[in-house]
């Protein structure tokens, strides 16, 4: 009997968690899409060049999908259960809430592993290939990298601004360039307009050629103490760079592109000289476990928060879920920003969320199983059910 019960709710739970986790993931993936569109169009980068990007974004949002999903696929499962009186029935049968707990505690803490998993080793390798791969396009495709009012570093060295570029054909205006990367002295160039070339004579693959029209140009030698200085009408300009087939490596690595080994051992480096940890790993190292266990609670947090009340269908549920999911990332961001200026300890400002949620789900735990709701999640039940039927009649009676 207890079996059957579990596998049941492990059931209702899956369905959802997967469809939601689906659609979180196209949402999240959406606010790239109009980039890559442009990217498609505009600089012939190629549909497989795109879906690599695409799959190195993915392990960077699971981490924020993934406890998402967990909260609303339980909120809105039990919510169905729940109007459906199998809540109900289960109670009347001797079911207690507390034996329908077991199944959601290991759901739970299935998720809370794959999200660990994620932040500690997948999030990292997908952020670090996923700017690897954009330099390399950006070295390929010139003007993927190229913002107009923006000094581009295409590569350490070459620095390029431009006042205003047009993408259709590379047309630009306001030029400035700093070359210290394909030339020995560094040179700067200033210049009306210009255009990106697609290629000059004698440049490569791996080339950067641009014509540009009415300019100056600055060489200056520190050693010598002189700079010379030449004016031109029109002058075709080529900068070699790396090649993109090379397989050349980023020089460095962000902390959120660092795997959690590496930053315990940067952090046992510094203590070993004598230093203070670095702030921003102390806090990527609190990240990365306050997300998992962020995750577990959520998972707790469905069952006695879809049992607050006489939900009428899956809307109150999902409308719920997301309440408590905004409410707790609004905390996180408040938390973790007042533990990048200094004003709280990183564990305290990356963990308080999980704390107070957590005493939370343990107070509604308690209620639920006593079978006392909080007023006020009564009330908001209560307006969202007239809501949902007030709109219904209003639509059903204008067809």
């Amino acid at each position: 009997m207890v079996k059957v019960l579990y596998r049941y709710i492990l059931q209702e739970i899956l369905g959802p968690f997967l469809l939601i986790l689906s659609v979180f993931l196209f949402v999240l993936l959406m606010g790239r899409m109009l980039k890559i569109v442009e990217m498609i169009v505009r600089q012939g980068v190629s549909a497989l060049e795109v879906l690599q990007l695409l799959f190195y974004l993915i392990p960077s949002f699971l981490p924020l999908a993934i406890p998402m999903a967990t909260l609303i696929a339980g909120v809105i499962s039990f919510s169905r259960l729940s109007a459906d009186m199998e809540i109900t029935a289960m109670k009347a049968s001797g079911i207690s809430l507390y034996q329908m707990l077991p199944p959601v505690v290991a759901f739970s803490g299935v998720m809370s592993l794959v999200t660990l998993y994620f932040t500690l080793h997948g999030a990292p390798w997908g952020a670090y290939a996923f700017r690897e791969l954009g330099l390399q396009l950006a070295r390929k495709h010139v003007s993927v990298a190229l913002k107009e009012g923006v000094f581009n570093e295409i590569v350490p060295g070459l620095i390029l601004y431009a006042e205003r570029i047009r993408l259709e054909d590379g047309f630009m205006e306001g030029i400035f360039i700093h070359d210290h990367y394909s030339s020995q002295l560094p040179v700067e160039i200033l210049a009306a307009k210009g255009r990106i070339l697609s290629g000059g004579e004698g440049a490569g693959s791996s080339s950067l050629a641009l014509m540009l029209e009415k300019g100056t140009i600055y060489q200056t030698s520190v050693k010598e103490r002189k700079m010379r200085k030449t004016e031109f009408e029109s002058y075709e300009v080529v900068m070699e760079l790396p090649d993109p087939s090379s397989g050349g490596k980023l020089k460095g690595q962000r902390p959120e592109e660092l795997t959690f080994s590496q930053i315990i051992s940067s952090i046992e480096n510094r203590l070993a000289k004598g230093k203070k940890p670095s702030r921003n790993l102390l806090m990527e190292v609190h990240k990365r476990l306050a997300i998992p266990a962020g995750c577990f609670i959520f998972g707790i947090l469905a069952l006695p928060l879809s049992m607050q009340s006489n939900p009428r269908g899956r809307s109150h549920g999902f409308l719920v879920g997301m309440g408590a999911i905004l409410t707790y990332y609004l905390m996180f961001s408040a938390g973790r920003t007042m533990a990048e200026t200094g004003s709280l300890p990183p564990w305290l400002g990356l963990w308080a969320p999980n704390l107070i949620f957590g005493a939370a789900t343990l107070g509604l735990l308690k209620r639920s199983a006593k079978e006392r709701p909080l007023g006020w999640l009564v009330k908001l039940n209560s307006m969202v059910d007239k809501g949902g039927r007030l709109l219904a009649r209003r639509f059903g009676s204008g067809s």
